[in-house]
C-alpha cells in the first residue's frame, strides 16, 4: 500500500467506487490507489455497503496517526510576557468524522490563532496569518474535490496543471498538447478478454482448412487497404498508424530498388496494403507517378525477404477479389493471390462405384441444403451437408457482423448455398440463411467484380463507418501509439486506442453495423464492450459506466450502445476506444475507413446485379439442383 503525503500533517487517502446502476445485482467495489490497483468485494447489495478488512485497518491507522501528530504538534503560549512551546489542543474527532475531515479541522484550529489577532498584530504576523488562511483554504479545496465520487487522487494532484487542447482541422476536433499526462498505463485487455467464441470458431475453421489443403503452398486470406497520403505523413507514421512492426518497414525501406521513391510522399497519392488474415504484410504499393507504381511482395510471410517491381498504376488489383477463396497457391509475374484450401478437382466416377468412402463435396449438387439438428454446432452440419472447411470459411467471412454463429444459430435453423456450375462446382453463387431469430439474411455474388452483396446491393464485406463514437464536438486526450514508453519504467506499453475527455455518463454510440460480441466487466478496463462489425474489422470501448447492450445484440450505426465513465483502472472520466482489423489495432482517427462508394453495386452495374438476384433466389429453393444421395 502506498502513502500519499498531501499538505501537512502527512496523511494518505483512500477512494471508493459503487456502481450506481439499479439493473446490476453484483455490485463490485474497489480501493483505488495512484497506482490504481483495484480489489473487488462480490456479491455487495445495492443498499449494504460494507468496509471491507483493508478498508477498516486504512482508515484506523490514518486516525490513529492524525491523533499522534496533534499531540506532538507545537503550540505558541504567553508564560510571564514570554513565548514558550506547549502542545496543542487534541483534536476532538467524533467517530462519525472521517479522516479527510479531520485534517480539514485541524488546519483551521493551526491557523485559527493567528487569524483571530491578524487585525492587531504585526504586518509580518498579519502575512503570516494571511498565508495560513490561504493554505487552509487550498487543502479544503483539495480535500472536498477528494470526497467527491467521480474524481481521483490523479485529478486532484494534476488539478492545477489543466490539459490544454488545440484545434485540428476539423473543427469538431481538439487535441491535448500534453497527451501524456493523461495516458492509462493499465488499458490492455487479453485476446481471451476481447474473443469471443465465434472467433475460436473462426482460428479452428482456418486451420482445418490448411491442413486439408492439397496445394504445396497454403496461403492465407488477404485483403487490400488503401492509404491516402496526407499533409505531414511520413512511411513511418502510416506504417505506425497499420501497426506494421518497424522491421517490416526497415526490410522494404532498406531494398536496393527502394531508392528515395518511399522517401518523396505527397499528399494526395496513395500507399497501398496487403495485409493477410495473421496480419501479416505480403505486399506494399507507392505510387510513384499517375502511371506508373513500385510494387514490393514477399512469397512467405515468415521472411523477410521483398522482391520490388517497377509496373503500371492499378496492376496489382488484376484479377483480384477481397471476398472470395482464390484456388491458385503461387505468385505468378509478382501477382499476389490468396488461397486457404484447394478445391480438389472431381475425378469421373463411376455411379455404380460410388460408396461412403467418397467425399461428400464430390456426390454434392448445385444446391446444398444445410439444416441444424439439435446438438449439433453449424460447423459439424455444414461439413456433413457437402461443405469443405474453406467454404464454411468463407460463409463465416461473409457474413460476420451479422450473425454470431455461436448464438444465433439454433437448431431449426437451415442454409442454402448455390454453386455457379453443377456438381457443387465453380464460386458460390448465392448464401440464405433462414433463422428463428432474425429471418431470413442473405447474399449474393456480382460477377461485374466477384464480390458479395445484399440484396439491395451492400456490401457484406465492407460497412459505413463513422470516424468517432460520439456525437458533437470530441476532446482527444492521448492518441493511439503503438511504441508508447511507460514514462516511469521505461518499458514500451502500446496505447492501442484513442481517449477522449468526456464526462461520466456521456452517450457512446456504435459507428457501423455490427453484432456485440462482449458487454462485461474487467478490473483494468472496467465495464468494457466488443462490437464486431461486417469485413474484418471490430470496435472496443473501455472505462464505461453503463451499458446499454447485451452479447449477442444486433446494433445499428449511431444507435446508443453505452455511456462513458471512469471505472477500471483509470485516470479520469474518458473513453478509450479501439479500432481493430483482424484483431489488430488501428490508429481509427487516421486509417481510411469504408465508404459508400465501396459499400454499394455500381449504378450501371445495378439493373444487371438486380436480375442475377432474381434467378438466384428462384434457383435457390429448386430442390431439383440438389444431389439424390
Amino acid at each position: 500500500m502506498e502513502h500519499h503525503i498531501i499538505g501537512a500533517p502527512s496523511l494518505f487517502f483512500i477512494e471508493t467506487y459503487y456502481p450506481s446502476s439499479s439493473t446490476v445485482k453484483q455490485c463490485s467495489c474497489s480501493m483505488k490507489f495512484e497506482d490504481f490497483v483495484s480489489v473487488d468485494t462480490q456479491g455487495a447489495e445495492l443498499g449494504v455497503r460494507p468496509i471491507p478488512k483493508k478498508h477498516a485497518i486504512a482508515i484506523g491507522g490514518t486516525l490513529c496517526l492524525a491523533a499522534a501528530l496533534s499531540l506532538v504538534m507545537p503550540k505558541s503560549e504567553t508564560v510571564s510576557g514570554s513565548p514558550t512551546v506547549a502542545q496543542p489542543p487534541l483534536v476532538s474527532v467524533s467517530p462519525a468524522l472521517n479522516p479527510a475531515q479531520a485534517l480539514i479541522s485541524y488546519a483551521q484550529h493551526q491557523f485559527a490563532e493567528g487569524t483571530s489577532t491578524a487585525a492587531g498584530a504585526t504586518p509580518a504576523a498579519a502575512q503570516i496569518a494571511q498565508s495560513g488562511n490561504t493554505v487552509t483554504s487550498k487543502l479544503q479545496r483539495d480535500v472536498q474535490r477528494m470526497m467527491q465520487p467521480r474524481s481521483t487522487l490523479t485529478e486532484v494532484l494534476t488539478a492545477g496543471h489543466s490539459a490544454q487542447y488545440d484545434a485540428t482541422t476539423n473543427q469538431n476536433v481538439t487535441v491535448a498538447k500534453q497527451p501524456q499526462i493523461l495516458d492509462n498505463y493499465d488499458d490492455l485487455l487479453s485476446e481471451d478478454e476481447l474473443n469471443d467464441a465465434d472467433s475460436v470458431l473462426n482460428a479452428q475453421i482456418r486451420k482445418l482448412a490448411q491442413a486439408a489443403s492439397n496445394a504445396p503452398l497454403s496461403a492465407v486470406p488477404a485483403k487490400w487497404y488503401v492509404e491516402d497520403i496526407k499533409r505531414g505523413d511520413t512511411l513511418s507514421s502510416v506504417f505506425s498508424d497499420l501497426n506494421i512492426p518497424y522491421a517490416t518497414m526497415q526490410a522494404i525501406t532498406s531494398h536496393h530498388d527502394s531508392g528515395t521513391a518511399l522517401t518523396s510522399l505527397r499528399p494526395g497519392n496513395t500507399l497501398s496494403f496487403l495485409i493477410d488474415d495473421d496480419n501479416q504484410l505480403v505486399a506494399f504499393v507507392k505510387q510513384l507517378n499517375k502511371t506508373e507504381q513500385l510494387r514490393f511482395y514477399r512469397t512467405d510471410t515468415s521472411k523477410l525477404d521483398f522482391i520490388a517491381v517497377r509496373e503500371p498504376i492499378g496492376k496489382h488489383l488484376q484479377n483480384d477479389s477481397d471476398a472470395t477463396v482464390r484456388e491458385t497457391h503461387t505468385l505468378l509475374d509478382g501477382n499476389t493471390t490468396v488461397a486457404l484450401q484447394k478445391q480438389p478437382e472431381s475425378q469421373s466416377i463411376n455411379p455404380a462405384d460410388i460408396s461412403n468412402e467418397v467425399p461428400l463435396y464430390q456426390r454434392r449438387g448445385r444446391l446444398v441444403v444445410v439444416n441444424i439438428e439439435k446438438g449439433q454446432a453449424f460447423s459439424t452440419a455444414a461439413l456433413n451437408s457437402g461443405l469443405t472447411y474453406s467454404e464454411i470459411d468463407q460463409i463465416l467471412r461473409l457474413f460476420q457482423g451479422r450473425i454470431q454463429f455461436s448464438r444465433h444459430i439454433q437448431p431449426g435453423d437451415s442454409m442454402r448455398v448455390l454453386f455457379s456450375d453443377s456438381k457443387g462446382k465453380g464460386s458460390i453463387n448465392a448464401i440464405e440463411f433462414n433463422t428463428k431469430r432474425f429471418g431470413k439474411i442473405s447474399t449474393f455474388r456480382n460477377l461485374a467484380d466477384n464480390k458479395y452483396y445484399d440484396e439491395n446491393g451492400y456490401n457484406s464485406s465492407s460497412a459505413n463507418f463513422r470516424r468517432f463514437p460520439l456525437n458533437g464536438k470530441v476532446r482527444i486526450s492521448s492518441n493511439f501509439n503503438p511504441h508508447r514508453r511507460h514514462p516511469v519504467t521505461g518499458v514500451v506499453r502500446p496505447h492501442n486506442g484513442t481517449d477522449f475527455a468526456v464526462r461520466v455518463g456521456t452517450p457512446v454510440i456504435a459507428p457501423a453495423d455490427g453484432v456485440v460480441d462482449k458487454a462485461t466487466y474487467s478490473r483494468s478496463a472496467g465495464y468494457y464492450i466488443v462490437l464486431r462489425h461486417r469485413g474484418s474489422y471490430s470496435t472496443v470501448y473501455m472505462h464505461l459506466s453503463k451499458l446499454n447492450v447485451k452479447p449477442g445484440q444486433r446494433v445499428k450505426i449511431g444507435s446508443v450502445i453505452a455511456r462513458s465513465g471512469n471505472t477500471g483502472m483509470s485516470t479520469g472520466p474518458h473513453l478509450h476506444y479501439e479500432l481493430r482489423r483482424n484483431g489488430r489495432p488501428v490508429n481509427a482517427m487516421r486509417v481510411n475507413l469504408p465508404k459508400n462508394i465501396d459499400a454499394s453495386v455500381a449504378q450501371k452495374q445495378r439493373q444487371r446485379f438486380a436480375n442475377n438476384v432474381k434467378l438466384y433466389k428462384q434457383e435457390l429453393y429448386q430442390d431439383s439442383l440438389m444431389a439424390q444421395l
